[in-house]
């Protein structure tokens, strides 16, 4: 899940008190401003079975002025915790273009939990009404106020969490959550690794398509390129549309090398960026893709 919101809002802390870190009003810890988000392992024990999250906190502010945000949103792609200070009214009202980016980024099916935080303070500039009003506003949304002051709120939270996630209303917590164990993480891995190798029933695909996806960012390039493994595209890196020309009339103009049928890029690319590598793609008779990585394939088969 993407941990949202505006910077000083307490999503940090909220994070810290999920593993067993008390709150601590003079901490001055941020979340990482580096490629990869601060993740935070969190396990609940339900009436469902035991539920593992792993929430993705990261620097939206400075994530937004270097225009470097959707390929952090791919990292917690399954949901979206919205958390806003009930001290602050801009911290509720940013809630438009987070839901835009992540939406963008992850699509639009997905869940969120909007988290109205600090509500131990006496004056309040948001009132639940209106917190209640943004999950109204959409499908699989829902809304839940808390304080890491006082601890209210938080144990309601995860349940509602768990329960928005699993598609359970009938789910109950039945025993605390907590910082996920090393034994629960492996199992996580495992299994996620055992999914990811039964793909394609254990066959090997044999490679036989190149796809350029455009994109600085080495991480984006990754995720297409896992969404991809089992097929019989590769993916390749181009970085400019004028690359991209260079490279595929060099693969025309020679006999070895595997064939590129596709330019990808991830939505966030520019409209002038965007419209000079659906020439490139016109000009030698080639799909041109703009697209979250997980539903490349998509379009892929489409084109």
């Amino acid at each position: 899940l993407s941990v949202l919101g505006c910077a000083n809002v307490g999503k940090t802390s909220l994070m810290q008190r999920l593993i067993g870190i008390p709150f601590n009003r003079k901490s001055s810890s941020k979340p990482s401003l580096e490629e990869e988000a601060t993740k935070y392992c969190v396990e609940v024990q339900t009436s469902g079975g035991l539920i593992l999250f792993n929430f993705y906190d990261w620097g939206w502010e400075q994530k937004r002025k270097d225009e470097n945000i959707n390929q952090q949103l791919m990292r917690g792609f399954d949901g979206a915790l919205f958390v806003f200070d009930v001290t602050d009214r801009r911290s509720k009202g940013d809630f438009p273009e987070h839901s835009d980016w992540y939406q963008r980024a992850a699509g639009f099916d997905k869940p969120w939990l909007i988290v109205s935080n600090k509500n131990d303070q006496k004056k309040k500039a948001v009132q639940d009404g209106e917190g209640q009003a943004l999950a109204r506003a959409g499908h699989r949304r829902d809304f839940v106020a808390i304080s890491l002051v006082d601890d209210s709120g938080i144990d309601e939270m995860m349940l509602m969490l768990s329960k928005l996630m699993m598609q359970d209303v009938n789910l109950s917590m039945t025993g605390p959550f907590r910082a996920a164990s090393a034994a629960t993480i492996a199992w996580s891995d495992d299994k996620a690794a055992q999914k990811a190798s039964s793909i394609g029933l254990g066959l090997t695909v044999t490679k036989s398509k190149r796809v350029l996806v455009v994109s600085l960012n080495s991480a984006v390039v990754g995720k297409f390129t896992e969404s991809v493994a089992d097929t019989e595209f590769e993916v390749e890196a181009a970085s400019s549309a004028e690359e991209c020309d260079s490279e595929i009339a060099a693969a025309i103009s020679s006999s070895s090398g595997l064939p590129i049928v596709a330019i990808a890029a991830p939505p966030i690319a520019s409209s002038s960026q965007q419209s000079a590598l659906q020439q490139v793609a016109q000009k030698h008779n080639i799909a041109f893709i703009v697209s979250v990585p997980r539903n490349v394939l998509d379009g892929l088969k489409r084109n």
